[in-house]
């Protein structure tokens, strides 16, 4: 063997063995990687061994490494069987009846290979030529029938299969395709056929085929996603290389150099100080060089989170808001632009787009997107469908819905990464966290731009009628300063002192709470309280809003026919753990299975769950809250009891009023802000219903509300 030849062995070898290594560290728990890495490791492992037999003189010898070759390749073919099995899962799922068949098989190919070679024939070139025995057969019926077995499943998922896995699929099929190709051509028919081993170290020399395209599929494709990591090896190894080859430079020009005489081991010694001075400096220019060559442009996830999040909480204003947060995501992740799609109601209400041309993302065929409960729309993930073609008519390689619970506040949409790869799992993961974050300061941002112009309204709307009363009658001045008063204070404390702080709050809670570092028991519970608290305020400013709008005659009531209880239904089912914490049972006691009212569906929604809420909270442990429901003149009506402290007899005039809390013994530690019942009324009277209570006190409080019925359910009601 030459030294050429020497070199292909190592290269095959540092092949496999580097996509094994890589495999099992980025998930050693799964079994797709692990049947890859021992595939790998194989293959690694009999590039080594198949070339053995030529540098040996002993026929013995030789004799012995052909037989060792034999037992390696064994275990090539019900491993690559295996992980085309299982591939791309993380478990391993097989029936003991397929199973045990297999594992017999594949130990009886194993134990023949010693058998397939009864010896060896030398050839007058120098050449030797192993005797095959009758177990040849056999052994290789085995080892194709696995290969083959391996290769119709991959082509069944590949049929089966769309997006990024038909496409991982389609290049892990063409490697092991091509590579069994040439494998048998040169190490099967030319031994068997032919009558030659002139070829067979062609054999271990293929599966860098199989390789290259399986890492061809991690660089493109995401499989296994391991790009970063083949950059930081190719990385290093160039390191390594260039490290030892200035050292081997630097020996040789010094022996050249200096005399015979000079002591060796000082010249040495001052040699290996300069190569370690200059590993440093080498290693980051490389890693540079490999950066540019790969395009991977590294960041830190919870870096870039808490960058992001520090933007949420700074900025309110949602122009420089969406600006700033686009500004950093496409810079730290090296895309070519993005956009935020503000959606209400169905319609696309505004763009804020860095690189995106605005007229294109008008298109409404992107509101759809917000019906579906995915998280995320991935271009090379999506079927071939008219979605797909709108990715491309625009550009766009990835969506994320914006949702806050269940309202749609609108898309971020982000186009191709400038290096021209996919997204990563690492981009992925970041996005899907990022975007309910968005979502929430978004939605913030809005409501501080829908403040701003209710408190140019409301300032207007007090200098006119300021003006009125002035020309009518004084007394009725006070009304406007007090109206005035409530703006200001409302303006204040809901925009900056509420609004901006709850986003920040809640996102650092979110990087905490999913933070790779083991938390102590007391700061988990700091946290608890710290994302209640954060709820609380949240809460706060959502019940000030309302009366805000109130006290402009702003709120917008949209009364339509609704099934109010299946409504019910849906509520007590999100009120289940609260209950369930403070061993409080939920009864309902509905008189008929569907009953249809006039009310607005979003507004009663808060009315009830307010309702609810309130009777959980002051009920006694291992109380009952009760549901019910029984027709009225010309309406239903709701009742709501719990068997709580009840409402002391002097209170009961205050229930209802604005920042009204009743505090007795027992509801001491309660929170709250004294606006749910005050908003609770406001609601229901605006959808023409009323809402009264009964309250005995130390056993219990039922809250009732009627609301209209539709006409056709009234005609209904009173012909019974």
């Amino acid at each position: 063997m030459n030294w050429v030849e020497y070199l292909i062995v190592f290269l095959t070898f540092l092949a496999n063995a580097t996509i094994g290594i890589i495999s099992i560290k980025k998930n050693p728990n799964s079994w797709t990687h692990r049947f890859l890495t021992i595939l790998a490791f194989v293959l690694a492992l009999w590039a080594v061994v198949n070339y053995i037999p030529w540098i040996t003189t002993s026929e013995a010898v030789r004799l012995f490494w052909v037989r060792a070759t034999m037992a390696i390749t064994s275990f090539i073919g019900i491993t690559t069987f295996l992980l085309a099995y299982v591939f791309p899962g993380d478990k391993f799922k097989m029936k003991k009846l397929f199973l045990l068949p297999l594992t017999l098989i594949a130990l009886s190919n194993f134990l023949l290979s010693p058998f397939t070679f009864s010896g060896l024939n030398n050839t007058p070139g120098g050449e030797f030529l192993p005797v095959q025995n009758w177990p040849m057969t056999i052994f290789a019926l085995n080892h194709y029938g696995f290969t083959l077995l391996g290769i119709i499943v991959l082509i069944a998922k590949f049929r089966k299969s769309t997006g990024v896995k038909r496409k991982q699929l389609g290049w892990m099929l063409a490697g092991l395709l091509l590579t069994l190709s040439l494998i048998t051509a040169s190490n099967f028919i030319a031994v068997t056929i032919f009558e030659t081993v002139r070829y067979t170290f062609i054999g271990p020399t293929m599966t860098i085929f199989e390789v290259g395209f399986i890492l061809y599929a991690i660089a493109r494709h995401r499989f296994l996603d391991v790009t970063a990591l083949i950059a930081r090896t190719v990385s290093y190894t160039l390191l390594l290389l260039s490290t030892l080859s200035l050292y081997i430079l630097l020996v040789f020009a010094a022996s050249e150099i200096l005399p015979t005489s000079t002591n060796k081991i000082l010249i040495y010694s001052i040699l290996t100080l300069l190569v370690a001075l200059t590993f440093g400096p080498l290693k980051n220019l490389l890693e540079k060089i490999t950066d540019k060559v790969f395009f991977k442009g590294r960041y830190d996830t919870e870096k870039l989170l808490t960058k992001l999040i520090q933007i949420m909480a700074a900025e309110i204003a949602i122009t420089k808001l969406s600006n700033k947060l686009l500004t950093t995501l496409t810079k730290e992740m090296r895309l070519t632009k993005g956009a935020f799609v503000l959606i209400d109601e169905g319609k696309i209400q505004g763009i804020e787009q860095l690189n995106f041309e605005a007229e294109i993302l008008k298109n409404e065929q992107l509101v759809p997107l917000l019906e579906n409960n995915q998280e995320s729309y991935i271009f090379e993930e999506l079927a071939e469908e008219k979605v797909k073609d709108l990715f491309r008519k625009l550009n766009i390689s990835a969506i994320f819905p914006l949702k806050v619970k269940t309202k749609a506040v609108g898309l971020l949409a982000l186009g191709p990464k400038a290096s021209g790869d996919i997204y990563s799992n690492q981009d992925l993961e970041l996005l899907e966290i990022f975007a309910p974050q968005a979502a929430i300061a978004l939605q913030n941002a809005e409501s501080y731009r829908r403040i701003q112009s209710f408190s140019h309204t409301l300032e207007r709307k007090v200098q006119e009628r300021t003006k009125e009363l002035k020309e009518t009658q004084a007394r009725e001045l006070s009304k406007a300063k007090q109206l005035l008063k409530l703006k200001d204070e409302f303006v204040f404390i809901a925009t900056h002192d509420l609004g901006t702080p709850v986003t920040a709050i809640k996102g650092f809670v979110h990087l905490l709470k999913n933070s790779k570092n083991k938390l102590s028991k007391d700061s988990l519970e700091n946290i608890v309280a710290l994302e209640q608290a954060s709820n609380r305020l949240s809460t706060l400013t959502n019940d000030l809003l309302q009366v805000a709008r109130s006290e402009s005659e702003a709120i917008k009531i949209e009364v339509a026919t609704i099934d109010i209880i299946a409504l019910i239904k849906n509520i007590l089912k999100q009120f289940g753990a609260q209950a369930k914490e403070r061993k409080i049972k939920l009864k309902n006691k509905f008189h008929v299975q569907k009953c249809l009212v006039l009310a607005d569906k979003e507004k009663l929604s808060e009315v009830i769950e307010n309702l609810l809420s309130n009777a959980i909270k002051y009920n006694k442990e291992k109380g009952q809250v009760s549901i019910g429901t029984h027709w009225v003149k010309n309406g239903l009506q709701v009742d709501i009891t719990d068997t709580g402290v009840g409402i002391p007899k002097k209170d009961h005039a205050k229930v209802f009023q604005k920042f009204s809390r009743i505090q007795q013994a027992g509801n001491e530690k309660i929170t709250g802000t004294g606006l749910g019942l005050f908003v609770a009324r406001m609601m229901i009277e605006k959808m023409k219903g009323k809402i009264f209570f009964t309250s005995t006190e130390k056993k219990g409080t039922t809250f009732s509300f009627v609301l209209p019925l539709t006409t056709n359910q009234s005609l209904k009601e009173n012909s019974k």
